[in-house]
């Protein structure tokens, strides 16, 4: 084999590599797609007092802040600017249940966006919560783009914890006035993610 044959087999075999690892993997854990990028492990939701304790507390909260957009809707452009207001709401209903709720910082000290929105602790443990609302009235459908993780070099989580979803379905009522029509909390142990290169 002549250098150019060498030079145009090498070069075939990279974008036959390339191919591969440039598609989307399917439903990896989200577990484990945690774990290799921050060293700290997802943990289940057991069932342990603690758990029950703190799934009660999160879903009272969720309930006051349901029902308070039904009196007090949220004012919006779109739903993105909504979920911001949904979670400083909660933040301030998960305090009143006894529940500390800090917002999760990298290592340098910075408070990035993204995942996860904040870090909650009950009875000594940690929790992260995302927060996220969807236009789709069955919260069990919502689309891939309301959940969404980016790896990052920086990450916030720092625990070995649980990672829980609350979402809110969400409804406009009128011109950028928006109510909450329901809520859903995900154990994110179970989750299965598309990992795009």
């Amino acid at each position: 084999m002549n250098p150019d044959e060498l030079r145009d087999r090498q070069l075939e075999q990279l974008r036959e590599a390339a191919k591969i690892f440039l598609k989307p993997m399917e439903r990896l854990p989200f577990p484990v797609v945690i774990e290799a990028m921050t060293g700290r492990q997802v943990l289940p939701v057991l069932n342990r007092s603690k758990d029950a304790a703190l799934l009660d507390k999160l879903a009272r909260a969720c309930i006051v802040v349901v029902a308070g957009s039904q009196s007090e809707p949220f004012t919006a452009n779109r739903p993105n600017d909504v979920s911001t207001q949904v979670e400083e709401k909660l933040e301030v209903a998960l305090k009143a249940c006894g529940i500390g709720v800090e917002r999760p910082r990298a290592e340098q000290g910075r408070t990035p966006g993204g995942y996860p929105d904040r870090l909650l602790w009950n009875e000594g443990e940690p929790t992260y919560l995302e927060v996220k609302v969807s236009r789709e009235q069955n919260i069990s459908q919502g689309s891939a783009r309301n959940f969404f993780y980016q790896p990052t070099t920086n990450p916030k989580i720092g625990h070995d914890a649980r990672h829980l979803l609350a979402g809110f379905a969400i409804k406009e009522t009128s011109e950028k006035r928006w109510v909450l029509t329901g809520w859903k909390i995900v154990d994110l142990w179970y989750l299965r993610v598309k990992l795009k290169p």
